[in-house]
């Protein structure tokens, strides 16, 4: 398994295949239906354009199985970047191992390289919660925010 950093638009169609079975795992797709994969690829792309965000893949051979997006940006009350983890998702195979925590580490390694004091990291409270706050806190996360959404 290869894992790297990419902050190549050329790379987003790549992660589409990924995100979609996120979507399914988690019921996503259910709530608002299935990835809009014109959407993702001009806001990712726009993203990725001015240097603001990175991906992290993980490949098994030539197909990704594995993809984390990231957004970097100033913090908003103190004068420091932040790394805002926005997506993760590890096909369900392709999950032993040490693969995904290595992602993890790769994107801490690039967020720290890009100037980023910090790295938000979050999961969906209604899947796999447990398993995600056992990973993040034996990894040093600690919990910070709590968001609440509202469809409207």
């Amino acid at each position: 398994m290869n894992i790297f950093v990419s902050a190549s638009k050329s790379r987003l169609r790549d992660c589409i295949p990924v995100l979609e079975a996120f979507g399914r795992d988690c019921g996503l797709e259910d709530r608002w239906g299935s990835l809009d994969e014109p959407s993702f690829l001009k806001t990712w792309g726009d993203i990725l354009d001015v240097n603001s965000a990175f991906l992290v893949l993980l490949e098994d051979g030539l197909e990704v199985v594995g993809a984390m997006g990231v957004v970097v940006a100033p913090t908003t009350f103190w004068d420091m970047k932040s790394a805002n983890e926005v997506f993760w998702y590890v096909m369900p195979e392709h999950r032993r191992g040490t693969s995904p925590i290595r992602m993890l580490k790769v994107a801490e390694a690039e967020a720290k390289r890009r100037g980023c004091s910090i790295v938000n990291a979050g999961h969906k409270v209604f899947w796999n919660a447990e398993k995600m706050e056992r990973l993040y806190k034996a990894f040093g996360y600690r919990p910070h925010d709590l968001i609440y959404v509202k469809e409207i």
